[in-house]
């Protein structure tokens, strides 16, 4: 859904739920991708539902636009 580098060089990717037609939604994920394509991901504990933007400061903090279903939406800071 969503893609940003991190000063490490890694590009960071927010896949969207991937149960978008499901009721509830299922987990967004966090997913790390290096300089020679190693695809990781950082564990949320299934608390991104919903996640449709991130950005990536300085010191690595990755900040996540999280809940966009409804009124009840959040900005998240998840330290990588």
């Amino acid at each position: 859904m969503d893609l940003a580098a991190a000063p490490s060089g890694d590009l960071i990717a927010l896949t969207y739920t991937p149960g978008y037609l499901e009721d509830p939604p299922q987990p967004s994920k966090v997913l790390p991708i290096n300089t020679t394509k190693e695809v990781t991901e950082i564990p949320t504990g299934d608390r991104l539902i919903m996640g449709t933007g991130l950005d990536v400061n300085r010191e690595g903090q990755i900040f996540i636009v999280n809940n966009a279903r409804g009124t009840s939406g959040e900005l998240l800071r998840l330290t990588y």
